[in-house]
């Protein structure tokens, strides 16, 4: 599923490339590098979130998580 997320994301981003690419006054090779830093930074924010929603949802009464 996060690979289909990230596939429909980068051809969001490179439809926006091509639309504007007879106005654009940055290089492609910059683009790029913005959206990879980009993706790059979601991820990041993406998994400190998921950690800290995690680490604060209530654990069971015996206070230990079962082990699967």
């Amino acid at each position: 599923m996060a690979l289909l997320m990230v596939a429909a994301s980068v051809y969001g981003v490179v439809q926006l490339l091509v639309l504007s690419s007879p106005t654009r006054s940055v290089r492609m090779s910059t683009a790029l590098l913005a959206i990879a830093v980009g993706v790059y930074g979601a991820g990041v924010a993406a998994g400190l979130l998921e950690l800290a929603y995690t680490r604060g949802s209530p654990r069971p009464r015996g206070g230990r998580w079962p082990r699967s």
